[in-house]
């Protein structure tokens, strides 16, 4: 009775053990990644409860009656059909710790066994954030046959004239296309301009400007070093955890290692790539959120043994 009763311990233990972890991963992936961690910032992350697939409620014009009137004039009744969806799979992603019985035996001591499983879910950690800002930030396309994160650059995209997000067409719907433009800067204050400008381009119409640029290092640098000591400004909060920003009419700019050469296609040397120009994302967080369900939030799972293996 003894052996089982420690065996049943030990799987408590490691079961309870892994439940705590859950917050410590969600904080891994949403501070070790400054695109997520400024959609935490800015309260962009949305829990659903469920359903066949996620839907975003689209605004495709604008109301024809609102307009001004006299007296006793006619009010403008036109049926309006200016609304749409859009539509997006949902997505998984897991991993595993795994123990075997060898391991188990070798560590048979409560503290022996908890600093193994701590080193197994560290692993775990940094495989997971990482593999989750690969998959947002390091691809053009929903990889794995689709069941891949859908990407930034798959959301704005250098061709957005042919490009379908959310079973939307932009090549049939004008109103999903993004801004996109090429640079022929070959000064600072050129590139400065270039920066204006579009930021300029993606605040036309309501909703307002971009408040996030997100670059790669070479553009974020660049940038940089064309501000003075007066008119450089940095997110102080941001700064404190670790992630290089400046301010670009107001918005946020940072880099990330991942971002990649959307002119060409290429992914960027992190993910083996081989990049050669460079790139600035400009989003507006009240059109870019992160849909998660309820019931499957960073959630763990009890250990569970294999009929063909001796491990759990």
């Amino acid at each position: 009775m003894a052996v089982t009763s420690l065996t049943l311990n030990y799987d408590s233990i490691l079961t309870t053990t892994l439940f705590e972890v859950r917050g410590i991963l969600y904080d891994q992936i949403f501070k070790s990644n400054v695109f997520f961690n400024w959609l935490h910032q800015n309260g962009r992350k949305r829990l659903v409860n469920g359903g066949e697939r996620i839907q975003v409620a689209l605004q495709t014009g604008t109301n024809s009656t609102v307009k001004s009137y006299s007296g006793y004039e006619l009010l403008d009744t036109t049926p309006q059909d200016n609304l749409n969806s859009a539509f997006y799979t949902w997505k998984q992603i897991s991993g595993s710790v795994a123990i075997n019985r060898i391991e188990e035996r070798k560590n048979s001591g409560r503290a022996e066994i908890l600093g193994l499983l701590q080193q197994k879910v560290n692993e775990l950690q940094l495989s997971m954030a990482d593999e989750v800002s690969r998959q947002v930030l390091g691809s053009f396309t929903a990889g794995n046959g689709g069941k891949d994160l859908t990407p930034l650059p798959l959301i704005i995209s250098n061709t957005p004239s042919t490009t379908t997000v959310g079973s939307v067409s932009g090549a049939a719907e004008t109103y999903w296309r993004n801004q996109q433009t090429g640079s022929g800067a070959t000064t600072t204050k050129a590139y400065k301009d270039e920066l204006r400008n579009m930021w300029n381009d993606c605040s036309k119409g309501p909703g307002g400007g971009p408040d996030f640029c997100l670059a790669t290092q070479v553009a974020y640098e660049h940038y940089e070093s064309a501000l003075d000591d007066h008119s450089r400004h940095t997110d102080t909060a941001m700064a404190d955890l670790g992630f290089d920003n400046i301010r670009l009419k107001g918005a946020l700019m940072a880099w990330d290692e991942r971002v990649v050469d959307s002119a060409n296609s290429e992914l960027s040397t992190t993910d083996g790539g081989s990049p050669t120009e460079e790139t600035v994302y400009f989003v507006n967080s009240r059109f870019m959120e992160l849909v998660v369900d309820s019931q499957t939030d960073f959630i763990t799972t009890p250990f569970m043994r294999p009929e063909n293996q001796d491990a759990k």
